[in-house]
């Protein structure tokens, strides 16, 4: 019984995904869906670069002063 409460329950979120997605697609066709923004590093991140090169300051430190998670700053590190 259990078995197929979950095999209708995976049935009816397959669909809402599809669902989902076409909503999407639609979105971008009408110019309304554009996804979420890019952060920009700010000016003064340079500063950072160097201070994360050079002497070894952690990225966590660099993630709190800036307020934004690790990975952000891990991306802004790679993009230049």
């Amino acid at each position: 019984m259990l078995t197929i409460f979950g095999a209708i329950a995976e049935f009816e979120r397959d669909l809402m995904l599809q669902r989902q997605r076409e909503g999407i697609r639609i979105a971008q066709a009408a110019g309304k869906y554009k996804g979420r923004h890019e952060k920009k590093p700010p000016k003064d991140f340079d500063d950072y670069r160097k201070l994360w090169h050079d002497h070894n300051i952690k990225v966590s430190e660099i993630a709190r002063r800036f307020k934004v998670c690790r990975t952000t700053v891990y991306k802004w590190l790679r993009n230049k």
